[in-house]
């Protein structure tokens, strides 16, 4: 994906926002002149916009089968899991391990907490690089 791209998908998507505004759902012939972005496009436009910007903190999701990769929504790879803590409970009696992450897109590495749940997971840049 190149820069012209990346600005077409964003401009369709953000058309499609205004032209929803509050809405959170949509049918498809309501927004059919909009053209809006699939959701292929839309996880393209997220992995190209990680790489160019390299976020503070970004979310993903961690598939631990078959290879630990940290993918988007729609199972992009973003990077790959370092390191995996001990579990733990915290007092509310829910479950979670800290990660340690190499991302693709940048030489630093990102640290989250995974709950028992696996859903997704909320990564933030680390100070240090390791």
């Amino acid at each position: 994906m190149d820069q012209q791209q990346a600005m077409d998908i964003r401009n369709r998507e953000t058309a499609l926002q205004a032209f929803l505004g509050q809405r959170t759902s949509y049918r498809p012939e309501e927004v059919a002149h909009l053209n809006p972005p699939t959701n292929e496009e839309r996880s393209a436009l997220e992995v190209f916009e990680l790489h160019r910007d390299k976020p503070e903190w970004f979310t993903a999701y961690v598939s631990w089968k078959p290879n630990k990769l940290i993918t988007t929504w729609m199972g992009d790879r973003v990077g790959v899991e370092c390191f995996v803590g001990e579990w733990h409970y915290n007092n509310m009696g829910a479950k979670w391990r800290q990660l340690r992450i190499k991302p693709d897109f940048c030489r630093w590495y990102y640290t989250g907490r995974e709950y028992d749940s696996r859903q997704c997971v909320n990564f933030k840049r680390m100070k240090a690089a390791f």
